[in-house]
Parts: structure tokens; sequence; C-alpha cells
């Protein structure tokens, strides 16, 4: 695993695995946060989990195409923030939505990880 993060600072830069570090984290408190007043607190961190290991699963595939991948995560980043800022009421009111976006955040975070760590992707700063 050192191995990996090694090479994902190396591809990204030390402040891009900073970041997402930090948004990792940001991710996995508010996993737990949205999941405290729930009925059920079962459906987000499941949400979550499989959103982790789908990419893992996947990743001969994305570093088969880094390119298209690439592309997706670009735009997968804008979709998912605009998301955040514009469904902050739905998010309040529906478990469903925090569900669905604990679980995409998961997912992104985890291909960009998988892609840009993998030692066949080398990218030129």
């Amino acid at each position: 695993m050192q191995r990996r993060l090694a090479h994902l600072r190396q591809n990204v830069g030390s402040w891009a695995v900073i970041r997402w570090a930090f948004v990792l984290v940001v991710v996995l408190v508010a996993c737990v946060v949205l999941t405290v007043d729930q009925p059920s607190r079962w459906p987000l961190p499941a949400a979550c989990a499989m959103g982790f290991a789908l990419p893992y699963l996947g990743r001969e595939q994305m570093v088969a195409r880094p390119e298209i991948c690439s592309r997706i995560l670009q735009v997968a980043v804008i979709a998912l923030l605009a998301s955040l800022a514009l469904g902050r009421e739905i998010l309040r009111k529906e478990a469903w939505a925090s569900v669905a976006l604990g679980g995409a955040f998961s997912a992104y975070l985890s291909a960009y990880f998988w892609l840009l760590s993998d030692d066949r992707i080398e990218m030129q700063r």
C-alpha cells in the first residue's frame, strides 16, 4: 500500500494526495454523522463499502482505458460537487439521497486511487 501511495504522489503530487485523504476522511465522517438520526443505520455504510469495492474490482479495466476513465472522473467530480451544492435540502430530508451520494463519493475516491496509483499509469506533470 505504501508503494501505491508513493506512486499516487508521483503521479498527482503531494497536495493532490493530501486533498484526496482529506475528502476521504470527510466522506467517512459524513457516513457516520448522516446515519446517526436515521432509523436504519446500514444503508449508507453499505453503499460506501460498495462504492469503495467496485472500483477495486474493476481496476484492471480502468487501467486498460486510462484516458476514458480520466474523463469520466473529471465529469464525475463536477457532477458530485454540483449535486452536493444544489441538493442540500434533499439530503436533509431524504435518506436515499445521502445513501446515493455517499456511495458515489466513495466510488469516485476509490476509482481515483486505484487508477492513478497503478504502476502502469505514468502521468506527465
